[in-house]
């Protein structure tokens, strides 16, 4: 299990939060992934019973007062998202200076490593971008915007049901959007001039760091979606720069080039362009219309000129809603 797409520790390394017990309560059990500045472990509650994931601050970020402030408005945020697809935090607090997250214990993997064992079956594939789209649509309703969605960042669980179950993570780079009932929780963390988010899935006003809102997570879902049709990202490059620099002038990369056995190519194609526009004022306003639009296609179509034009008709029921 990966609870964000972090990497593995070595096990030669003594951890030294294993064994131990936050707030008398949550027993750290063994150490799941690990990022730039945070931690996530398995813990049992002794409260309730049963295990949990923990996330917590590596020491030398819990020393900032910037990421104890954005560690701190993650759980805020996902205390106010209570969505079958987005991930549950149960409790937060703090134990001798470590901040500390408590979600549910998610059983499975994530996008990234789904897409990595090679490409998908187109039904599936559409079913796991509509629920993503669905978590999104239900934080964008909050006036939240997530700022990092990627593959890495969607979890799919493991049910007895044996169907996959999408749930989106780590909101820890959120911003509140402008007369959101959480809008007073935002703070200089989201100033206009700080780059957030991966550059293989930034959108173009991203990486000039300019403001964001929805489509900025929507231009993310567009790529996410090519992705997962694909195999592959959008845009290629050997550095960083080189990546982003593609998201701010090259071409939007056609489906059918990229897997010419898809055979809803044309028909996700209008999506794909819509999605990653260059420009904001291009695309689907939010997560909800662009899955009114997802929810138009079928995986095996009758003709393509039937779905050809259920997504115009889609796409034309966004616009006249702008």
């Amino acid at each position: 299990m990966d609870m964000g797409g972090e990497l593995f520790p070595s096990a030669s390394i003594p951890d030294p939060f294993v064994g131990r017990v936050l707030d008398g309560r949550y027993e750290i059990v063994e150490r799941l992934g690990e990022g730039g500045v945070g931690l996530v472990y398995r813990a049992n509650d002794a409260k309730v019973g049963g295990l949990v994931a923990i996330k917590v601050l590596q020491q030398h970020a819990a020393d900032l007062p910037e990421w104890r402030q954005r560690f701190e408005r993650e759980a805020k945020v996902l205390y106010a998202l209570d969505h079958p697809n987005i991930v549950k935090v149960t409790d937060s607090g703090i134990d001798n200076g470590l901040p500390y997250l408590v979600m549910e214990l998610l059983q499975g993997k994530t996008l990234a490593d789904l897409i990595d064992e090679g490409p998908l079956p187109a039904p599936r594939a559409l079913d796991i971008a509509r629920q993503l789209l669905r978590g999104l649509a239900f934080a964008h309703k909050g006036g939240i915007v997530h700022r990092d969605l990627k593959p890495a960042n969607a979890f799919l669980q493991v049910l007895p049901d044996q169907a996959d179950h999408v749930t989106l993570l780590d909101f820890g780079m959120a911003k509140f959007l402008e007369g959101s009932s959480s809008r007073s929780l935002v703070d200089n963390l989201t100033r206009t001039g700080t780059i957030f988010g991966t550059p293989s899935y930034m959108s173009p006003e991203q990486g000039r760091a300019e403001p964001v809102d929805a489509r900025s997570d929507v231009y993310a879902a567009g790529a996410i979606l090519f992705e997962l049709m694909t195999g592959r990202t959008p845009f290629a490059g050997d550095s960083l720069q080189d990546k982003m620099r593609a998201h701010l002038v090259a071409p939007i990369p056609l489906l059918a080039a990229a897997r010419p056995d898809l055979s809803i190519a044309a028909s996700l194609q209008p999506i794909v362009d819509r999605a990653m526009a260059k420009k904001a004022a291009s695309r689907f306003p939010d997560a909800a219309s662009m899955l009114t639009a997802l929810e138009a296609i079928d995986a095996v179509p009758h003709s393509w000129r039937v779905v050809a034009a259920k997504v115009a008709e889609a796409i034309l029921r966004c616009w006249r809603t702008l």
